[in-house]
């Protein structure tokens, strides 16, 4: 069994945390920094953490499916998602600058609110599920190998890559929008684009 209470932070330090956690209650903080390269699965699967769940690695690492009260991102290399999970709120770079989360594909349904700050979000799930998001100075990119639609957001800086047609409807970038590789935009609405717009490869 694992209890933390609203004032604990557990901070696993290279550990893996393994075993059942058959009764498992998080109120308090787990900041996990296990690479990939050591284990893909530094923190139980298919669990419900309550609290927040940190992974603050120093290279590549992966979220475990499952489901999160609070998931929070401060890794400058990526930290991508193994399988389908449930996130409330979601934080990328409130600590380390220009973190990166990659959705690694899978559906993340809740999704209430994403706070940017300065991170990069890799949207390669068919769909973009966030209610609320917190631009800060952040990007998200749409990557999926296939046709998105481009959610109704205000962006800081938005990127369509992958391939298939990127939809848009009325949308708002404050800073800059980039289209790569063999992606393609249809706009059915206006586009404000507050800096830069990069079209190319």
């Amino acid at each position: 069994s694992l209890t933390t209470t609203a004032s604990d932070v557990l901070i696993l330090n290279g550990l893996v945390l393994g075993g059942t956690l058959t009764n498992l209650s998080n109120s308090g903080e787990i900041q996990t920094n296990v690479l990939t390269a050591t284990s893909a699965v530094p923190i139980p699967a298919g669990k419900t953490w309550g609290g927040n769940v940190e992974y603050n690695g120093a290279g590549a690492q992966t979220a475990v499916g499952g489901t999160y009260a609070a998931l929070q991102i401060n890794n400058s290399t990526g930290v991508s998602l193994a399988a389908a999970a449930t996130v409330t709120t979601l934080t990328i770079a409130d600590v380390t600058a220009n973190s990166i989360f990659n959705d690694g594909g899978y559906t993340i349904t809740t999704a209430t609110t994403l706070n940017l700050n300065s991170g990069t979000y890799n949207c390669n799930a068919a769909t973009f599920p966030w209610g609320t998001l917190v631009a800060g100075t952040g990007t998200v990119n749409y990557g999926f190998a296939g046709a998105q639609t481009v959610a109704v957001k205000t962006y800081y800086n938005l990127i369509l890559s992958g391939s298939g047609a990127k939809t848009f409807a009325a949308t708002t970038i404050t800073n800059n929008l980039t289209l790569s590789g063999a992606a393609t935009a249809t706009t059915g609405a206006n586009l404000t684009i507050g800096g830069d717009l990069s079209i190319g490869n």
